[in-house]
């Protein structure tokens, strides 16, 4: 697919496949770090680097604790290409498959295993019980979504922090809805002030007992207070000490950049093919240099192995 070119209203495989080769070809030349749509259509996930260093300076590369594996994976591929896993069968699929790392969404870990909606029903024991079915047959890092910590206090983050590190995972992304959480991609979202948010990422930092375990805010900011104040939140999420930031329900491809500028911290992004975030397929890859950026967003069609 050309620069400047539309996408068309329906995207093929054919398409999907020719957007991840010019985009793992550098054909984009940003530094952009993918998180796949997770399979059997739970959602797309895009990390965006935008050329910030992560830098590793100083760690041992051992590879014996799950965040050492993730931070080597997240400097030695770029993109990396980490595809969402719902269950220990997928987790499977995905290392024979060639990936780095998988992820283990909220939404999945309600579908998958609860069969309910993801309105922050699932407790903290099922999430921790589908970590511990993933890791023990899987030595792919794992980066898990704690939604708001469990509990509404800086000792349930705490605890969700010590349990999930204690279970295998690689890291985790809290964020900032309040304790009646609803999905990231549904209307009529609440979130907390910028000050609880910021206890809550203390608390997840303090509580770390492997120092390489990755702390990700999420925020959900745009969508209740716009563009400003989602940015001055996540600004504010680095200071208190987390490594990554996952703004929620972007619209334009561009706002990825101007997070990326503004906290010079990696960026996760959520892509998927539907709601608020269906209007990415349908805008041109880029009419200016490919640094303002172009996010690709594609599926797992079949379980190939990575060529």
């Amino acid at each position: 697919m050309k620069r400047g070119e539309t996408l068309p209203e329906t995207l093929t495989e054919t398409h999907i496949c020719g957007l991840v080769h010019d985009f793992i070809s550098n054909k984009l030349k940003l530094n952009i770090l993918i998180l796949l749509r997770q399979l059997w259509h739970t959602p797309c996930f895009v990390f965006i680097n935008a050329n910030n260093k992560f830098d590793n300076k100083g760690w041992a590369m051992s590879l014996h604790s799950p965040g050492k594996a993730f931070r080597a994976a997240l400097t030695k591929e770029n993109p990396l290409q980490i595809v969402g896993t719902i269950n220990a069968n997928h987790a499977l699929l995905a290392q024979r498959a060639g990936y780095q790392a998988i992820y283990l969404s909220g939404g999945g870990v309600a579908a998958g295993s609860l069969g309910l909606p993801d309105l922050g029903i699932s407790t903290l024991d099922d999430v921790l019980t589908d970590i511990r079915r993933i890791t023990d047959v899987c030595s792919l890092p794992l980066l898990v979504d704690a939604d708001i910590g469990f509990g509404s206090s800086a000792f349930n983050v705490a605890r969700t922090v010590k349990s999930m590190i204690k279970a295998g995972a690689a890291g985790l992304h809290i964020e900032d809805q309040v304790g009646a959480k609803r999905c990231g991609h549904r209307p009529n979202k609440a979130i907390v002030s910028k000050e609880e948010m910021v206890d809550r990422i203390r608390a997840a930092v303090d509580a770390k007992t492997d120092p390489d375990f990755v702390i990700m805010a999420r925020t959900d900011a745009l969508a209740v207070e716009g563009l400003d104040a989602a940015i001055e939140r996540a600004q504010a999420y680095v200071e208190a000490g987390a490594e990554m930031l996952f703004p929620e329900a972007i619209t334009e491809l561009a706002m990825y950049r101007q997070f990326a500028d503004a906290v010079q911290v990696p960026i996760l992004a959520n892509i998927t093919e539907f709601w608020c975030h269906a209007a990415v397929y349908h805008r041109r890859i880029t009419q200016r240099p490919c640094r303002n950026g172009a996010v690709p967003t594609f599926s797992v069609p079949r379980h190939e192995p990575r060529r």
